[in-house]
């Protein structure tokens, strides 16, 4: 089946090619895409596409040149005027329901295709108006001359697609494909004024992706020591933040711990997360010598900071631990790594004042509650 519906596929994009010799954006697609929609419709089914996009499958039970009914699958009956349909979806039931005979009727549906840009079927109504009759030639000719001022146009805003998108030489291409094929249109001439500047556009940005390939000549080995210096930075940007993640939940385990009462296993916690941060501190500040545009810098600066203000936090908080078990050394020590980490924090250093003064009352009274050493003789 697979292989069945692909054969299908190519073939219809054969005939495609000769039906539309100039490719407008999306008409092949879109119509095979319609083509393959209706192999894939059950026997007898019809189809009919609105003027939004719908499709609407069932049965056309009636139709004539002003509405179209048509009985859906469920069995409900819908009758639409033909001006709610697709201006395809007219033309294809205006030509079912009467066949054009004469000259007139062919210069009325291609005008029709014409205003709807039917570009296809109105050459076509209108070559053979003028062969039916040759009094309508020189209306024929300027219908044709529309027609192919409206191909032109449409191949004009898909240059000036291309070119807004950068795709210069796609956009050459285009025109002069135009300028070939009507040459005699407006659209060709404004696309002629156009290449010369895409033709510029297109040398200055090869020159720009040249000089940035090889600025100041660089060799294959300043290459290769870019490309390690920039894996380097991408690793230390991983271990920075892996550190500052395990400091953090080793931090609020530490607090936990200490919440429960688990003063030991409160403070082993503390001591793990200011090891984390250290290991943090030292990656960050390795990152910082290897970066070198500004938003980098930037970011590296903002971890830092955000490093040293929670590691000075949990030496805050292992030091009120300490003083609380008593042991005013470590405290004080702990005061002294916050003091290090952030020097203007007002806290720390009247904590670490308090600290020090408890530390010496605590050193006098050991010197006076120390009994003397008597030397026998």
């Amino acid at each position: 089946m697979r292989q069945i519906i692909s054969n299908t596929e190519k073939r219809c994009k054969a005939g495609l090619a000769t039906l539309f010799p100039v490719r407008i954006p999306g008409c092949h697609s879109c119509v095979l895409a319609l083509l393959m929609a209706c192999l894939c419709l059950p026997a007898g089914a019809d189809t009919v596409t609105l003027r939004d996009g719908r499709i609407l499958v069932g049965t056309v039970t009636a139709a004539d040149a002003k509405s179209v009914t048509i009985k859906l699958k469920s069995d409900v009956v819908i009758k639409l005027r033909l001006t709610d349909l697709a201006p395809a979806e007219q033309y294809r039931l205006k030509v079912a329901h009467e066949a054009p005979t004469t000259a007139g009727e062919h210069l009325a549906l291609g005008q029709f295709c014409l205003a709807h840009s039917l570009v296809g079927p109105a050459r076509r109504h209108f070559e053979q108006a003028a062969s039916l009759d040759p009094r309508h030639e020189s209306q024929v000719e300027l219908r044709l001359e529309e027609l192919d001022e409206l191909l032109a146009e449409q191949i004009y805003r898909r240059i000036l697609k291309l070119g807004q998108a950068g795709r210069y030489q796609k956009a050459l291409d285009q025109i002069r494909a135009l300028t070939q094929k009507f040459p005699r249109t407006a659209p060709a001439g404004w696309s002629a004024r156009l290449a010369d500047s895409y033709r510029q556009a297109a040398v200055a940005r090869d020159k720009a992706r040249r000089d940035k390939t090889n600025k100041t000549g660089r060799s294959k080995k300043d290459l290769a020591r870019e490309m390690a210096r920039e894996r380097d930075r991408q690793h230390l940007r991983g271990r920075t933040q892996g550190y500052m993640k395990e400091a953090s939940l080793r931090r609020l385990e530490a607090l936990r711990s200490e919440g429960e009462g688990n003063e030991n296993r409160s403070l082993q916690g503390f001591r793990a997360s200011s090891s984390e941060y250290e290991k943090a501190l030292d990656a960050v500040q390795r990152y910082r010598r290897l970066v070198r545009d500004r938003r980098h810098l930037q970011q590296a600066l903002g971890w830092q900071q955000e490093i040293i203000h929670a590691w000075a936090l949990l030496a805050i908080s292992a030091a009120h631990l300490r003083a609380r078990q008593g042991n005013w050394k470590d405290a004080h020590r702990w005061l002294g790594l916050a003091i290090r980490l952030e020097p203007l924090n007002s806290d720390a250093r009247r904590l670490h004042k308090k600290v020090g003064e408890r530390r010496i009352v605590k050193s006098l009274q050991k010197l006076t509650n120390a009994k003397p050493i008597i030397k026998n003789r």
